[in-house]
């Protein structure tokens, strides 16, 4: 094929390019309130000049930022022609990238709400190289029509590499199929009840400490003769935080919304979203495990959802691709029997750390939270004359005992089971993951023991596969010396 496309992103991706450096310029301005304030009122009294003098530095760093960004755009390009897919950036510090399609192991698409009302799509490439697997290594915003013009061209690309016959791409499969197409859908009620499971107790708790904190933090301030320009820039600035935590809960709700997923081929079509519209297809060939993943919340509840582990990954991928909802456990075989019917999930028994392992954790915690105080102690004797002493072991108290929590949670939770054709890893401390790694996806295994540990014979490490950064090692607890020997011998039977 001699189709060849030169391009740049669109237009859009500027702004796009802009959100993080435009939430710092409005920190900055917060942080400036005297010069903004005093800019306005030049304004209002029609002094131009002089706003502009007053105001001066924000401006100039607005403008330096923008143009910079613009610049930036403007200058890079992305080519695909004979079997690569080259990105140059012909800036300040020229950098070009050179990348063989036959290393593309998956290209999916989003869309969010400022990428609808402009009309494009963002193309994610992923690199099927353990080097570069710590990220989506490409990210492509381009108009609908060439977005899935370059997407058919590499998958052309591919396929001819491997001798295949071409063929069109499905790109429009999860947008013309109606919702009985799919093998896996959800309810309204379904929905929302994956949001709840999904909720993180610890966020809740942050977000609702952070609002309240903001409104204690002004009271102070105001109670204390505070100008009011200073009041309601520290209000803001804590209210920023807090609205941050909430937003990004109200997201993760939101991300699963319609959720659909159907397997064709050798392919897993998943399609959900509402504010940032995802469609991903996820090879199967390329799954390197499977993961059921549980919350606190769904783990009083008996409920998990599944992820596969594979190749990329960025924002919502970075630790896998969701495949299935929170659902009841007993459930979950079902529907991953008809999107993955060749990987056969076997009953298994969890062999969990042996009671030395928890004794051992829980002097560990005592000796670090015992140095621990005595820093809590020397910082609480210099305010000892505003906070009374009881404060402090009470402090203290709370600190320890959730620590000896979380060692006991964790204790408990971790277990290993060494089958025929996987390896199998229980880990978590409140939720619970469980992640079933074929031996053959496994790059290599890492074991390693310490002077305590050889002395009580355990050992532990962490099986590397090809996955991002997050996902990339799995590691295991403590375990006895026989169990690991076992499973490395498993490993090395397969090869």
């Amino acid at each position: 094929m001699n189709k060849t496309i030169h391009t740049r992103n669109h237009v859009s991706y500027i702004l796009e390019q802009l959100g993080t450096a435009l939430i710092a310029i409005g920190l900055l301005i917060l942080g400036q309130g005297e010069l903004l304030t005093e800019g306005i009122e030049f304004l209002r009294q029609g002094k131009i000049l002089e706003a502009l003098i007053a105001m001066g530095a924000i401006l100039v760093i607005i403008a330096v930022v923008v143009g910079f960004s613009a610049w930036r755009w403007y200058r890079t390009f992305i080519t695909v022609a004979d079997g690569t897919l080259t990105i140059e950036q012909n800036t300040m510090n020229k950098k070009k990238d050179t990348i063989a399609v036959q290393n593309i192991s998956n290209i999916n698409l989003e869309q969010n709400l400022f990428e609808m009302i402009m009309g494009t799509y963002k193309l994610k490439l992923d690199i099927d190289s353990l080097s570069t697997a710590n990220k989506t290594d490409v990210k492509i915003v381009l108009k609908r029509e060439d977005a899935y013009a370059m997407k058919d061209l590499i998958m052309t690309m591919i396929k001819e590499g491997k001798g295949e016959e071409a063929q069109e791409e499905a790109n429009d499969f999860m947008d013309d199929r109606q919702e009985s197409d799919y093998d896996v859908t959800y309810t309204g009620k379904e929905i929302v009840k994956n949001c709840i499971m999904n909720t993180s107790i610890l966020a809740i708790t942050s977000c609702v400490g952070l609002f309240i904190s903001s409104f204690v933090i002004a009271g102070e301030l105001l109670s204390e003769g505070e100008a009011i320009g200073g009041v309601i820039g520290g209000f803001l600035m804590q209210f920023l935080v807090a609205g941050s935590v909430l937003w990004a809960l109200i997201k993760s709700w939101l991300a699963d919304y319609r959720f659909r997923a159907k397997r064709e081929n050798d392919k897993v079509y998943v399609r959900c979203g509402v504010l940032k519209i995802r469609k991903y297809a996820v090879p199967v060939e390329k799954i390197n495990a499977i993961c059921i993943r549980s919350t606190f919340l769904g783990r009083l509840c008996k409920h998990a959802y599944v992820k596969v582990i594979n190749v990329g990954g960025e924002d919502e991928d970075v630790d896998g691709m969701k495949l299935m909802l929170f659902e009841p456990i007993a459930k979950l075989g079902e529907h991953l029997k008809v999107l993955l019917p060749e990987i056969e999930i076997p009953k298994f028994t969890i062999t969990k750390q042996p009671t030395r392992v928890l004794v051992r954790n829980l002097i560990v915690a005592t000796l670090v939270m015992g140095c621990a105080a005595g820093g809590f102690t020397a910082g609480f004797v210099m305010t000892a004359e505003r906070y009374p002493m009881w404060w402090m072991y009470a402090i203290l108290a709370g600190i320890y005992a959730f620590v000896v929590l979380c060692v006991v949670l964790t204790y408990g939770t971790a277990g290993i089971a060494v089958l025929e054709h996987y390896v199998v890893i229980r880990s978590g401390t409140f939720g619970k993951t469980i992640e079933i790694i074929p031996y053959e996806k496994i790059q290599y295994i890492n074991t390693k023991s310490g002077l305590i540990d050889r002395w009580l014979h355990l050992r532990r490490g962490s099986i590397a596969i090809l996955a991002s950064t997050a996902s990339q090692n799995q590691s295991f607890g403590r375990f006895p010396e026989e169990q690991i020997d076992k499973l490395v011998e498993k490993f090395r039977e397969t090869y």
